[in-house]
């Protein structure tokens, strides 16, 4: 909670916040209640504000990004539905999930390729116990199959409902949830319930539920740091402030209390664990993986140097997930291989 720099001022209910480190931009949403409110974006250090050209009737609340895929996905409460486009806010895509009353929180799964986001109830906002977490079956739908609820309020295409209110176990109730976060590394989504107090996590595919944190004031933005076990919300209006805790739960601190009504948050922090010798690989398209192995910023053949020269020892071997290149669920020389062949296709080596 140290060293807080105002970045960007002047701005109203930022309710969505992303970061594309490598790409050098802060992505954000605000204003969710009116129309022709972003997203937009700026340089990480607040220079060069823009809103994304992405027509006048848009409303925006979570933002999620994919950036090996150069796309920006987020939750347009006002239009019932969630879309996305490219970075730059061109090449929309205005259906791509629809009839979803109050989609808030929204993340991709670039591994598994899928989306997750919250809806917070199928008619009226604040309907108590209405909450919803969902799923796509895939990022890129069939065509005419798209993500979305038919008239009937059940579903219909390319998603799934994973996690929804369920009377006979009071801990899975969801009333409103908000911000929303994904570990992959672990398997599990993560969801702020801003009128339910309470932080609440399931499996990825919804199973296991699990009530985390209680009694809290009105948790919206929630982000996560697996690497170093923690978690970070947002508690807006009674008692505004940041807090951390572990990915449990368990030991809570209050980093930056006072605040007027914080909205989203996100964590700009190192995604790859340490290797010996002290360096710290880079994920720099934010899949999960840490292609850049030597950490120089690039992607080049020394990275995979690297990892054949590290793919054995205790550092790797002990955080294999995000080595796992050929998705064969260990490392071995089979990933070094598989990293060779992705630069060698990056390059235009190989086609």
């Amino acid at each position: 909670g140290t060293s807080v720099e105002a970045v960007i001022t002047g701005r109203t209910q930022l309710s969505g916040v992303a970061v594309d480190p490598a790409g050098g931009k802060i992505y954000w949403s605000e204003n969710p209640g009116l129309p022709n409110n972003g997203p937009y974006r700026a340089d990480i250090d607040g220079a060069n504000i823009e809103k994304l050209p992405l027509g006048e009737t848009v409303s925006s609340v979570g933002v999620s990004l994919d950036i090996k895929n150069s796309k920006i996905y987020w939750a347009s409460p006002l239009q019932l539905k969630v879309q996305r486009a490219n970075l730059d806010g061109t090449n929309v895509d205005d259906d791509y999930a629809l009839f979803f009353p109050f989609a808030s929180g929204i993340a991709v799964d670039p591994i598994g390729q899928r989306l997750y986001w919250a809806s917070n109830g199928e008619g009226s906002q604040g309907l108590l116990n209405d909450g919803k977490i969902l799923r796509s079956m895939n990022l890129e739908p069939p065509p005419g199959l798209g993500p979305r609820l038919n008239r009937e309020g059940d579903p219909d295409g390319n998603f799934e409902i994973i996690v929804q209110s369920a009377s006979s176990t009071p801990f899975t109730t969801l009333d409103e949830p908000a911000g929303l976060a994904l570990d992959i590394s672990a398997g599990k989504v993560y969801w702020a319930d801003i009128l339910g107090h309470k932080i609440q996590r399931a499996n990825l595919d919804g199973s296991n539920p699990e009530e985390l944190i209680i009694g809290l004031s009105f948790p919206f933005g929630i982000a996560l740091d697996p690497i170093r076990g923690h978690m970070y919300w947002t508690e807006r209006i009674t008692d505004p402030r940041i807090v951390r805790a572990d990915l449990d739960g368990s030991n809570q601190v209050v980093i930056l209390p006072g605040l007027n009504d914080p909205w989203g948050l996100t964590l700009d922090v190192d995604r790859c664990p340490a290797l010996s010798g002290g360096t710290t690989p880079l994920d720099n398209d934010a899949d999960w993986r840490c292609e850049d192995t030597n950490a120089n910023g690039r992607r080049d053949f020394q990275d995979v140097v690297k990892l054949f020269l590290e793919f054995s020892s205790p550092e790797v071997q002990n955080d294999q997930f995000y080595f796992d290149f050929n998705g064969n669920n260990g490392v071995d020389f089979g990933d070094v291989v598989t990293l060779f062949e992705d630069l060698a296709k990056l390059v235009g080596v190989l086609p």
